[in-house]
């Protein structure tokens, strides 16, 4: 995670610790990804493009039958349930 050296953190950022540093004191700005693989990846494409929150949002959003909101502090309060890292080794070599 970067953290921001304009922004202060959100609320749902409170606590948290970038790695290797102290609690945040300004916005954390996580690395986000999806699965690209063409094999087991979402391929989600609207308008001739991939917008991957948006596209996600809509998701979450047809399986709750009303519109999701804001659920970026949502993510955050699960974390460890809702998010898991795919970095093995390295970002470039992925075995």
């Amino acid at each position: 995670m970067a953290v921001s050296t304009y922004f202060q953190n959100p609320t749902w950022q409170s606590g948290l610790v970038a790695e290797g540093s102290a609690p945040l004191l300004l916005r954390g700005v996580p690395d986000i990804a999806g699965n690209a693989d063409p094999d087991t990846g979402v391929n989600m494409r609207a308008n001739g493009n991939e917008p991957q929150w948006a596209a996600l949002t809509a998701v979450v959003s047809q399986a709750l039958k009303k519109k999701a909101g804001f659920f970026i502090p949502l993510l955050y309060a699960n974390s460890k349930a809702a998010t898991n890292d795919i970095a093995i080794r390295n970002n470039w070599c992925l075995e």
